[in-house]
């Protein structure tokens, strides 16, 4: 929202104001992501974003479809990052994992989360556990982005294991998955 000096994020406040109060659903996802918008557009701006999060958190519970929710969760976790302990936040991950069902993408997302929280908790092991589910995500998909969340993960765990010769080309296989849509 940023990125377009303030005008996306004031035209999403007017959207949300003129809801009517029985749009709960949309005032819900909307909310998540204008707090997971303005933390991951480069300003992470925690005092602008973490109202939006509460909010939506506060109203998840609301959410019949369980994707919509671990999304609107995801999101919302997200402009958490620095907010929340790393414990709370892996309550959360887990959660968006126990309402992702059979869905790679909301799946994915839950084990996106579910690492960082467990690397910031220092439970190294589990967290590479979950990169090991994540890469089945990304072999059976194909998909770009996972290979590229892969290929980033190949990286850090070649730092972490001193193996410094493997990170050149991991980061540079990321870089070339993640280009076209932002990834690094």
């Amino acid at each position: 929202p940023s990125r377009f000096e303030g005008e996306l994020e004031e035209y999403l406040v007017r959207v949300l104001d003129d809801l009517p109060a029985g749009e709960r659903l949309l005032r819900t996802r909307l909310l998540a992501c204008l707090a997971g918008g303005l933390y991951q557009d480069g300003s992470v701006d925690v005092e602008r974003s973490e109202p939006w999060a509460r909010q939506a958190l506060e109203l998840v519970g609301e959410i019949e479809d369980p994707l919509t929710a671990a999304e609107v969760l995801s999101r919302a976790r997200k402009a958490l990052l620095d907010v929340d302990p790393p414990a709370v936040q892996l309550e959360r991950s887990r959660r968006i994992l126990s309402l992702a069902g059979r869905s790679d993408y909301h799946r994915s997302i839950g084990l996106l989360d579910s690492i960082v929280d467990l690397l910031l908790l220092d439970r190294v092991d589990e967290a590479r556990a979950d990169c090991e589910r994540y890469r089945e995500i990304a072999e059976r998909t194909r998909s770009p982005f996972h290979r590229y969340h892969v290929a980033s993960h190949e990286g850090l765990w070649a730092l972490v294991d001193g193996r410094y010769d493997d990170v050149a080309a991991s980061t540079a296989r990321a870089e070339a998955l993640g280009g076209p849509f932002g990834g690094i």
